[in-house]
């Protein structure tokens, strides 16, 4: 079997057949996954074994098989090397996530965008998760800043996730998991400070939702997709998401503060975060 050319080193350029391959894998706790381009079709064994060298904190290798489930994001995967479950623990500024990446959704590559919206928060809001998955939001966010975050997910193996990752973290009063449909469990919470739509394929639709848990004044952290060029993204989002506020207005006025590009989801697709601030009428 013929070796494939591999140069980890962040400072230098990655060359040969493994290129494609380091773009396109992340590592979640103690496990690695990667997209296989169908040019390396059928060396799965040869490039886990590869990315385990050079990466030695990694214990498994899985590879990505097919697309995201529309209700848990989730992907099925395939172990190429290594050994152990799919559950790991993840360190992310300073808090512990408790992930079973087969079953749960998670993306190291939001880190950025989790931590900017913990620094939003000010002690004692509030705040409600909803379509949590494993917490991360939550348990980022009340690690650092004295909160409660009622964190709902439909996903049990989420959930359970969530449960043991708030008990890692000593959270236990602050980030309250709740297993439930989101929208029937969330339609009984009032007096909400701050919540948090992080599902951009359907976040849309429960904007009305959201506004009738806060209480006279609070925050939407709002994440919807977009399709084009990331340089008009912003601008086209934010129109579109001013013309469907237009529609839940009379809960109150909505002000976009900010808004933002998170992260490529694939070609001319765009996740897009925007922060609405929210005074009842």
């Amino acid at each position: 079997m013929s070796r494939i050319p591999w140069k980890q080193s962040p400072g230098r350029k990655v060359t040969g057949d493994l290129a494609g391959i380091y773009r396109s894998y992340n590592i979640v706790g103690d496990i690695i996954i990667v997209k296989i381009p169908r040019s390396l079709e059928g060396r799965q064994a040869e490039i886990g074994r590869l990315l385990l060298q050079n990466n030695h904190r990694a214990r498994l290798v899985l590879r990505v098989r097919g697309k995201t489930t529309a209700e848990t994001r989730t992907r099925a995967l395939e172990r190429i090397a290594g050994n152990g479950p799919t559950q790991t623990r993840h360190r992310e500024h300073g808090a512990v996530y408790v992930v079973d990446v087969a079953k749960v959704f998670f993306s190291p590559r939001l880190s950025h965008e989790r931590w900017r919206v913990a620094q939003q928060v000010q002690p004692g809001e509030r705040i409600a998760n909803m379509f949590a998955g494993a917490g991360c939001f939550s348990i980022l966010i009340a690690r650092h800043t004295p909160t409660t975050v009622y964190s709902v997910d439909s996903n049990r193996d989420a959930v359970e996730c969530m449960r043991q990752g708030v008990a890692s973290n000593r959270l236990a009063g602050r980030v309250l998991p709740i297993l439930g449909d989101s929208v029937k469990v969330c339609s009984a919470i009032k007096g909400i400070d701050r919540v948090i739509l992080p599902l951009p394929a359907k976040a849309d639709r429960f904007l009305g939702i959201a506004s009738q848990m806060l209480g006279r004044r609070g925050v939407i952290n709002h994440y919807r997709e977009c399709a084009g060029s990331r340089s008009d993204c912003v601008p086209r989002s934010l129109k579109d998401l001013e013309d469907r506020l237009a529609r839940v207005e009379e809960e109150g006025h909505f002000e976009i503060v900010g808004s933002r590009v998170v992260r490529s989801v694939g070609p001319r697709k765009w996740h897009i975060a925007h922060d609405i601030l929210f005074r009842r009428a």
